[in-house]
Parts: structure tokens; C-alpha cells; sequence
């Protein structure tokens, strides 16, 4: 509080007394004042909470200066004066990667007199978190591994999987919630194995985090895991006459699953087979009817692969159908005419393999 000092003046010469005077001479206190930093760390567009106290009569606060670096804005300027009691509530924001430190620098004044001690006030910055998550392959095919991207360019920047859900039933070999990644670029390669028939969907759910601030959002990476193509082949006929269907039943349980004919052997004279490359559907029947020119068995090999989602089984099936030629025979009779007591010169000959000729008749008349 200012104080009044009153000087009083008399003037006396030759016994004589003159009129008394008075002079007051007011003398102001030293501006006093507090700081008090209540945050002296904030998250990018937090704010400041500096609370301001000054008990001197008619006693003011200013900013005297403002050391701001590079990448921040939102503070007060040079010169904001505040009154005992004000909090200083700057919302400061970080554009940078890294954290920033705003250094506030303080002074009192009142009743036009200043307080040469000042005071400073340092608030960090700590700027928001950012992640990047590339997934390169979001479909998998058996065998495959995920390949997922993590990285951040933030400073001290953490990344951390907080979850994992797989739809609609399940995978094995998933990296487990909770796992942290601090060097980047940093990569998932799951070994993901879908035990079922189904095309399963796993989604891997990443949030980052530095210096103690938590990112505002998270980011996600979804992949399709396709399952192993399967398939079943029964063979019904694998032995065939000449010009009868083969008989082979093919199924896949699959989703989407389709079995394809790799491959065909087909010996010379045979023809009659389905083109390799044909595709089948689950429950379809190969029906070849096979024509064998030649005069002996011959087999025809099927080879079977299933296909499903872009994926191919590599273990292939092999179905051999053996196609008997229709049996020939030549009779030729080499004495049509004879006498009492001669014989007949019957002549019986077939070129197909095995062939066996029965008489299965005789009429005389």
C-alpha cells in the first residue's frame, strides 16, 4: 500500500515566527506479484493454466516478453497486462514433430513503478501423434503373411495394438492385443492359418501415444484370409468299356470353391475327354464318354486341383480311368462245303488284348 510522508516547514528570524508549511511526499511499494505454473506440460491444443497474484494496490501483471519456437501458435502477446487473480489460459497448439517449450516472462507495475525481478513461466508442448498404418496385402491366400506397416515421425512415439477381431469365426497365429512397436518403419507379418472353410476377416486396431499424450484417433487394418481350397474326387468307374461315361464325382467345401482339371493324359487313340483347364462346381460329375480306337486298354489320367478366392491348393488329385477297346474277332470258313467224315476248317482270330470268342450256338438243318 503507497505510504504518505508529511514534512512540515517553519521559517522563524528576529523573534519573529512565519506561516508553518507542509509538504507530503507519497512513496509507492515495490509491485509485487506470483506466479504459479499449474501445467507446466500440456498436449498440443491444451491450455495453459498460469495462475497470476499481485497483493500491491492498483498492481498489474504484463507479459514483458514471449520466447515461442518455431511451429507454435495460440499464445499471448507481449504486453498483456492482467489484473490478481487472472489465469492465463492460452490454448497452444504444436504443428511440430516434437515436443515445444513456450518460455513466458513476467513483470509487475503499479501506481506507475516496476518491479525489476521478473518472473518466468515455461510451459512444453507436446505435439499430437501421428501414425501411419499401411497394409500391403489385404488378401491372403494359405502361407501367406500379413504385411503391415507401422510408423510415426512424431518423437518418442509409441504405437500400440489395442485390438484384434476375427468374423466370423476364427484364425491362429494372431499377433496378441497389447503389443507395442517404438522403431519404425515396423512390420506385422502374421502367419495367419484359417482352419475352416470359410473366408475369414481379421481386423487389427492401432493407437499411438507419445510423451504421455494418447492420440485423438485410432486406425485399423483389415485383412481377408482365405481358407485352403479342398476338394474330394471319387472315382465310381475306374475301369470303363468303349463308349461308356466315366463317372467321377467332385466336390469342395470351400466358399467359392471351384475344382479345375490341371492336367489330362490321354494316350493315343482315346478320345472323348474333357479339355484341362475346365472348371467344376461343388457336387458336378465327370461324365467322359471315352472312345478307345486301339485294341488294347488304355488309361487316361485325370489330374484335380482345387481354386477358390484366388488361391490354389498345391496338393493336386489323380483319377486314372482305364477304357476297354470293344472286342473285334474275324471267322473265317476255310471249308464251307465237305464230305461225310471230313471237318470243318473254321477259322477264329481277334486282335483286341485278351479277347475271348465263345460260341455260343449251333444250328443244323
Amino acid at each position: 500500500i503507497p505510504q504518505t510522508v508529511t514534512y512540515t516547514f517553519t521559517a522563524s528570524g528576529n523573534g519573529c515566527s512565519d506561516v508553518i508549511q507542509n509538504v507530503d511526499v507519497v512513496v509507492n511499494p515495490t509491485p509485487d506479484f506470483t506466479i504459479t505454473n499449474n501445467l507446466p506440460t500440456i498436449n498440443n491444443g491444451e491450455e495453459t493454466d498460469i495462475l497470476i497474484e499481485t497483493p500491491t494496490l492498483n498492481g498489474q501483471v504484463t507479459i514483458k516478453s514471449v520466447t515461442v519456437p518455431a511451429g507454435i501458435t495460440g499464445n499471448s502477446g507481449v504486453g498483456t497486462s492482467f489484473t490478481d487473480g487472472i489465469v492465463l489460459r492460452d490454448v497452444l497448439l504444436n504443428s511440430t514433430n516434437g515436443p515445444l517449450t513456450v518460455i513466458y516472462e513476467f513483470e509487475a507495475i503499479a501506481n506507475g513503478c516496476i518491479n525489476p525481478t521478473t518472473v518466468t513461466a515455461s510451459v512444453t508442448v507436446n505435439p499430437a501423434p501421428q501414425m501411419t498404418v499401411t497394409n500391403n496385402v489385404p488378401v491372403l491366400c494359405p502361407g501367406s503373411p500379413t504385411d503391415i506397416v507401422v510408423s510415426s515421425v512424431t518423437t518418442d512415439a509409441v504405437i500400440e495394438l489395442i485390438s484384434v477381431n476375427v468374423s466370423p469365426d476364427t484364425l491362429s497365429g494372431i499377433t496378441i492385443p497389447g503389443a507395442i512397436w517404438n522403431t519404425f518403419p515396423s512390420t506385422i507379418a502374421d502367419n495367419l492359418v484359417n482352419s475352416t472353410n470359410n473366408i475369414q476377416t481379421i481386423t487389427y486396431e492401432f493407437e499411438v501415444s507419445a510423451s504421455g499424450f494418447t492420440g485423438t484417433s485410432t486406425q485399423t487394418a483389415v485383412v481377408t484370409v482365405n481358407p485352403t481350397p479342398t476338394q474330394t474326387i471319387v472315382n465310381n468307374d475306374p475301369t470303363i468299356n468303349n463308349g461308356t461315361a466315366t463317372d467321377i464325382d467332385i466336390n469342395t467345401l470351400t466358399e467359392n470353391g471351384q475344382v479345375r482339371l490341371k492336367s489330362v493324359s490321354v494316350p493315343a487313340g482315346v478320345t472323348g475327354n474333357t479339355a484341362s483347364g475346365t472348371i467344376f462346381t461343388d457336387g458336378a460329375v465327370l461324365a467322359d464318354v471315352l472312345l478307345n480306337a486301339t485294341t488294347s486298354p488304355q488309361v487316361v489320367n485325370y489330374e484335380f486341383e482345387a481354386i477358390a478366392n484366388g488361391c490354389i491348393n498345391p496338393v493336386t488329385i489323380i483319377e486314372n480311368v482305364t477304357v476297354i477297346p470293344s472286342a473285334d474277332m474275324t471267322v473265317t470258313n476255310n471249308s464251307p462245303f465237305f464230305c461225310s467224315d471230313g471237318f470243318t476248317n473254321i477259322e477264329l482270330t481277334s486282335s483286341t488284348a485278351g479277347a475271348v470268342i465263345e460260341l455260343i450256338s449251333t444250328n443244323t438243318t
